[in-house]
């Protein structure tokens, strides 16, 4: 809420001072409202199962609004929007098969969040973000962009749609090669995943047990804007190549959504933000995967020790996604940027309990 000075690299080689943030002294915490129903039951002693419905409101809503640049910012920090969440949960625990010498266990967990914005200030109904749009009735992290239309047979050249609307409000679906005439739209995909969960198991056969876990997500979607320096097409011939310019167009009849690659191109697609680095976030990845070994007490007590067990854990060890170039846990507010993915690590241990 402070107005707020920071110092610069300074003008002409003497140190600077300039403002970095816009005072406002009606600035208030954000209120949250919370329904919770849940429903807990069990069956035959084998399985047991939480079902959970909730709904979120959350009011004053701290967003950035957008304001005349003759103010040196452009946007200004205040309580404008509503929010509401609201979903559904599952978490289904089992015990599929227990006996003296062999046991298996299960858990299974999925959700669902419908994510919509209420209201923001109560005049205006959207708000542009970047590759985002903030509009009333749509998910918050909505995507807006330009549509791109595929690469040009015949000459190898990007398309995009113009997306100009008829009388009816509807978009023509025209195409043209020049970036500058195509329109960018609010389209019917955003970064928050439809469902996300887990599958766990843990298997236990006399002194040996075995325990995986995979987790999901599906219906999210996230934006490589590390493709404005890699997505180039010619244009920076310094910078990376991403393998899949490999199948860019190279002669005429060629279908593909890569465009010629050669230098100084007239549409230089790393400048150019459309849905071609729009992509789905979908993944399945076996995050952790554990093999123990237990020795027997009675080996054990022989020596004064209760318990010895050696193991090997692996994380992160295989994944499944949909689009494969970025790690879609690497992923930040449905921007895939520069971001560190989970590591593959592999661990040995020996635990000793006297």
């Amino acid at each position: 809420y402070m107005g707020l000075s920071s110092l610069t690299n300074g003008y002409l080689e003497q140190p600077g001072i300039i403002q970095s943030q816009i005072k406002n002294t009606d600035l208030k915490w954000e209120t949250n409202y919370n329904l919770n129903l849940g429903l807990d039951f069990n069956l035959f002693n084998r399985i047991n199962a939480t079902l959970e419905y909730y709904t979120r409101t959350t009011k004053n809503l701290l967003m950035d609004r957008p304001i005349s640049m003759t103010t040196g910012f452009g946007s200004y920090l205040m309580n404008i929007g509503e929010v509401k969440n609201k979903g559904v949960e599952l978490e289904i625990s089992s015990t599929n098969i227990k006996t003296k010498d062999f046991s298996w266990n299960t858990t299974f967990n999925i959700s669902h969040n419908k994510n919509e914005i209420v209201t923001l200030d109560g005049m205006q109904t959207e708000i542009i973000s970047g590759t985002q749009i903030r509009k009333v009735g749509k998910s918050y992290r909505t995507f807006y962009m330009i549509e791109f239309a595929g690469i040009n047979p015949e000459t190898g050249a990007p398309q995009f749609y113009t997306n100009d609307l008829d009388e009816n409000g509807n978009y023509i679906k025209d195409i043209t090669e020049k970036y500058s005439e195509a329109n960018a739209i609010v389209l019917d995909k955003h970064a928050e995943p439809n469902v996300i969960g887990g599958l766990s198991n843990t298997l236990r056969y006399k002194w040996f047990d075995l325990s995986f876990m995979f987790s999901y997500q599906f219906g999210g979607y996230s934006y490589d804007n590390w493709a404005q320096k890699t997505e180039h097409g010619g244009n920076d011939l310094e910078a990376n190549i991403p393998t899949y310019y490999r199948e860019s167009w190279k002669q005429p009849g060629d279908i593909t959504k890569y465009e010629l690659f050669i230098e100084s191109p007239d549409v230089a697609m790393n400048k150019s933000t459309t849905t071609r680095r729009l992509h789905s976030s979908d993944f399945i990845r076996l995050k952790t995967l554990t093999f123990g070994i237990t020795l027997p007490k009675v080996w054990t007590q022989k020596i004064g020790v209760d318990n010895v067990r050696v193991y090997a854990s692996a994380n992160n060890l295989w994944t499944w996604a949909a689009y494969d170039y970025y790690d879609p846990e690497a992923v930040s507010g449905g921007s895939a940027i520069w971001g560190t993915p989970p590591l593959k690590t592999v661990t040995f241990g020996l635990s000793v309990n006297f």
